[in-house]
């Protein structure tokens, strides 16, 4: 059943780019249209102004989604990630925008001629032999990707035509020249800053700790001191060493993989050669090039007149290798530019040759060494097969004996820890209770990764499938779960007590630093300042820095430039940091270069005006989304009715 719903959606992702939105509706290559089952494909999941959102346009959207965040995070994207960032929310919430941003297209007017999309595919590198649209490739292509005609050109005008409110919105808008300066300024001014730490740890030792405080400052604080979740493992592990006398391989066999694998043990032809390269600029003329090519033929004589030829390329030569002498190594055919592989494969060890041409210059080549080609014979490498084949087999006797010992468990009805022991009373381990990002036992090590973001998707007693680890197969079961808590303050009193005393020695810091800036007059005084405060640290100089920062030798960087940039030189601000909190002077401002900002100017200007388009843009389909009507079928998408079903 479809439910109408007035909706106020933060999406996520792509907002600001509308050429990307535009591209939920056709992205050559990742598929626009699906080719699975095309009944389940047009469903109907949504509607907005009366246009559809397919199930099948939102299984591609949500894929594209899926990928672009796999790359993004890697081995770190599990199905906990994909919950909390709302994966299957955002790919409607793209598509949705998609819809409106249609619809309010098309009511001001905006449309696309027939001619305009025959430009556009014509001009589409995919549909081109020779740099000429190709009308046998664009209809092949498409055929390929189950496409018709007609519904790749009708994605293709929805592009254009949202392109053309891209437009629209750049159209009018500009950045002023006071915009455009200030922002040169607010990346490019410096200031330098020298300044007096004040750490929690100097206050910390004169704080008065009574029960009646820590007892006050554990209730407010209850939660810097809670648990993480934490899970206890048990496990099964099969590893493939321990089936090694299952293996039996005759001299067949590794005969066979060596026939198989030859090619692993062939050896190629190589030489080992030096060369003296003497470049030849672009667009020479023929009398350069004589000239060139006539110094390079009185090397080769020299080389030839037994000089040595690595003093002659170190004298001479004009390429990288020259401080080597020239020496390029061994190397096989395929390595080298054609010309200059002819010649040096040419040549026996020891003779010179040459001049040679290349796009690179002239060469005079010397080749040191040549090595036939060969191929090492079974014998040489039977033991290392024998090796190769053994790791296999043993480990498919591991995964084999992993899957035996998963059906038993299943069988038995068993759950958690006792289950995977069984009847033949397999060893399990079992580790300690672990968080999310605590290490495993060092013999998990490889594969703890995989292992640990399944322990915290199971439920209690539950066991897994087999885990097919870097060498090793598991069985894994959730023995124990201790969730999220903060402990009673009597078990961790010594805790609280530090963080107690760190907290009020860090105040005081603040406190002191605040009145220290308002006190001192020079840097001088602030010298004698932590004399008398008895510090553990010294006036430090941070050198120049911008409002981007890093800030050299601070921790909080961010609310330092921003009391550094705020200060009058001479003057003296105080400001918290990590530590405590540090007095600061500025002892040097550096303006901008006018000749900089002349030469930043036209880039800077178009980025402003991009930010101000792309700032136009988002306040407008925020509008869209609080007076548009969007229908969501409930069915499908009960959480996303559940959190997005608001009065605008």
């Amino acid at each position: 059943m479809l439910y109408k719903i007035r909706k106020n959606i933060k999406s996520v992702f792509l907002r600001f780019i509308l050429i990307a939105v535009a591209l939920t509706f056709i992205s050559w290559g990742a598929g626009y249209f699906s080719r699975g089952d095309q009944a389940a494909d047009s469903k109907v999941i949504a509607k907005v102004e009366g246009i559809p959102i397919t199930l099948g346009e939102y299984q591609t959207a949500y894929r594209r989604n899926l990928d672009t965040y796999r790359k993004l995070f890697k081995n770190q994207l599990d199905e906990a990630m994909i919950q909390r960032l709302k994966l299957s929310h955002q790919a409607l919430d793209g598509l949705i925008e998609n819809r409106l941003l249609l619809a309010m297209a098309r009511q001001e007017g905006f449309s696309v001629s027939d001619a305009e999309v025959i430009r556009y595919i014509e001009g589409h590198p995919a549909f081109q032999v020779g740099g000429f649209f190709n009308r046998t490739r664009y209809l092949n292509l498409l055929r390929n990707r189950g496409i018709t005609p007609t519904q790749y050109e009708d994605s293709i005008r929805k592009l254009l035509l949202l392109e053309q409110v891209q437009e629209a919105f750049k159209d009018g808008i500009h950045a002023t020249e006071t915009e455009v300066r200030t922002a040169y300024q607010i990346e490019h001014e410096q200031v330098s800053t020298t300044f007096l730490l004040l750490k929690a740890e100097d206050f910390a030792k004169d704080v008065a700790v009574t029960p009646e405080a820590i007892e006050a400052f554990y209730r407010e604080h209850k939660q810097e001191f809670a648990v993480p979740e934490r899970r206890q493992m048990a496990y099964l592990v099969f590893r493939p060493e321990t089936y090694q006398k299952e293996v039996v391989l005759d001299r067949k066999r590794l005969k066979e993989y060596y026939e198989l694998h030859i090619d692993e043990y062939r050896k190629p032809e190589r030489v080992h050669a030096r060369h003296i390269l003497l470049k030849l600029p672009t667009n020479a003329s023929d009398e350069e090039e004589a000239k060139v090519k006539a110094r390079a033929e009185a090397l080769l004589r020299d080389a030839q007149s037994g000089k040595d030829f690595a003093d002659l390329a170190k004298a001479n030569s004009q390429g990288p290798s020259a401080p080597r002498g020239g020496d390029l190594g061994f190397f096989g055919r395929g390595k080298m530019i054609k010309p200059f592989e002819e010649v040096a494969f040419g040549l026996e060890g020891d003779q010179v040759g040459g001049p040679v041409k290349t796009p690179f210059g002239y060469h005079v080549i010397k080749v040191e060494a040549k090595e036939a080609a060969s191929t090492k014979a079974f014998e040489e490498v039977e033991g290392e097969i024998r090796k190769i084949l053994i790791a296999e087999e043993t480990r498919y006797f591991a995964q084999d004996a992993a899957d035996v010992a998963l059906e038993a468990v299943r069988a038995s009805g068993a759950h958690g820890a006792a289950a995977l022991s069984g009847k033949e009373g397999r060893p399990v381990s079992t580790t300690d209770l672990f968080a999310r990002n605590e290490p495993l036992p060092a013999g998990l090590r490889p594969d703890e990764e995989a292992m640990r973001k399944e322990t915290f998707r199971m439920a209690e007693g539950e066991v897994s499938d087999v885990i097919e680890g870097e060498r090793n197969s598991y069985l894994i079961a959730l023995a124990k779960r201790e969730p999220e808590h903060v402990p009673p303050l009597e078990a961790i009193r010594a805790d609280v007590e530090r963080a107690y005393e760190r907290s009020q020695g860090r105040q005081r810091a603040i406190e002191e630093a605040e009145a220290l800036a308002k006190s001192v007059a020079s840097v001088d005084e602030m010298a004698e300042a932590a004399k008398r405060l008895k510090l553990s640290t010294t006036q430090t100089a941070t050198g120049w820095f911008t409002r981007r920062g890093p800030v050299p030798k601070i921790e909080a960087d961010r609310p330092y430039i921003r009391a550094a940039f705020s200060l009058r030189p001479g003057a003296f601000g105080a400001v918290p940091t990590a530590e405590g909190a540090a007095v600061l002077t500025v002892i040097g401002l550096k303006g901008i270069s006018e000749e900089g900002f002349a030469s930043a100017r036209k880039a800077l200007a178009s980025r402003l005006r991009q930010q101000k388009a792309n700032a136009l843009y988002s306040a407008w389909i925020q509008r869209l989304r609080q007076t548009r009507q969007v229908e969501v079928d409930a069915d499908l998408f009960p959480t996303y009715l559940q959190t997005n079903n608001k009065a605008p």
